[in-house]
């Protein structure tokens, strides 16, 4: 049973310096209207205003991807309800956590980890998985084809699973010690292979189960 919210010392030190943010509204008359004005923009050779506007569509399409990813964290985990997401972004990587509760009081804590080509935090990330994975009492497995690597219990007695997905990123599922051997199948549950695909750009959007 999971008992209680379970803390990660060492993800709490990489992002001491992060910034939360909310998770943004997303719709597509935001982008429509910004690409609009930047075609108006180059058609009239007004090519610093067609720029400006070329970096509120990054933006906006920042946006919508984020909100895609959100989309594919499931409502109900290992029987307990999901929370908001809440997202954190730092050395150049993008972290959306959602916390689960139980009705009776079992917690779990979902973190997915992404960003860009070389990016230099989630490199850190993905060494850090693979010592996790050498350590005496951490079990390597396969889940839906993505290898993970369960640690039974940190630091803090927590027992985490780590899943390395194909396209780049890692998802971080954490629960008490007590309740490691019920995180495989809470990972199974996440539908790693629908996130995979959108992160490879595979599979289409989604739509929202937020």
């Amino acid at each position: 049973m999971l008992r209680y919210l379970p803390t990660c010392p060492l993800m709490t030190a990489l992002l001491a310096a992060a910034c939360l943010v909310a998770t943004p509204a997303w719709a597509q008359d935001d982008l429509d209207e910004v690409l609009e004005t930047f075609e108006a923009m180059v058609a009239d050779g007004n090519y610093p205003r067609a720029l400006e506007e070329l970096e509120w569509a990054r933006r906006a399409l920042v946006k919508a991807h984020h909100a895609q990813i959100e989309a594919l964290f499931p409502l109900w985990l290992g029987g307990a309800e999901g929370g908001e997401i809440a997202r954190q972004e730092v050395f150049g990587m993008t972290m959306h956590t959602r916390r689960y509760v139980g009705a009776d009081g079992r917690r779990l804590e979902a973190v997915l980890t992404e960003g860009g080509a070389g990016s230099p935090g989630l490199a850190v990330i993905e060494q850090l998985t693979r010592l996790f994975g050498a350590q005496v009492n951490a079990e390597t497995m396969r889940i839906d084809g993505r290898t993970a690597t369960l640690v039974p219990g940190d630091m803090d007695g927590n027992a985490v699973l780590t899943i390395q997905l194909e396209a780049g990123g890692v998802l971080r599922l954490t629960a008490p010690a007590d309740d490691a051997d019920a995180l495989p199948d809470a990972a199974r549950e996440f539908g790693l292979r629908a996130l995979d695909g959108y992160l490879s750009g595979d599979e289409p959007a989604v739509k929202s189960q937020l």
